[in-house]
């Protein structure tokens, strides 16, 4: 299962790079791409769902292994964000001309 897991995690990583990359060129183009949304959120949540015990990050041994999950998820999101920021700033731009 951990393959599968680093797989999924993985396509979720490029699914985010061609939209950052697509936010980019739509601040430096003079229209707007559209990149993947939403694409890599699905690709994280299973990725981090199906992920090994031995593989989580914890700080000890009481800690529950679901919280670690969501947390690693929210962070996962925020990435997310940050790599579509560009989109949604370029985006922002065209409408208000």
């Amino acid at each position: 299962m951990g393959y599968a897991a680093v797989s999924l995690l993985g396509f979720g990583l490029v699914f985010d790079a061609l939209s950052l990359m697509y936010g980019i060129l739509s601040l430096r183009a003079a229209r707007v791409m559209s990149g993947f949304l939403f694409a890599a959120l699905p690709f994280y949540a299973f990725g981090v769902m199906i992920l090994p015990g031995a593989t989580l990050l914890r700080a000890g041994p009481e800690e529950d292994g679901f919280l670690v999950r969501i947390a690693m998820i929210a962070a996962l999101c925020l990435f997310h964000a940050a790599c579509n920021l560009p989109g949604f700033i370029a985006v922002r731009r065209r409408v208000q001309r």
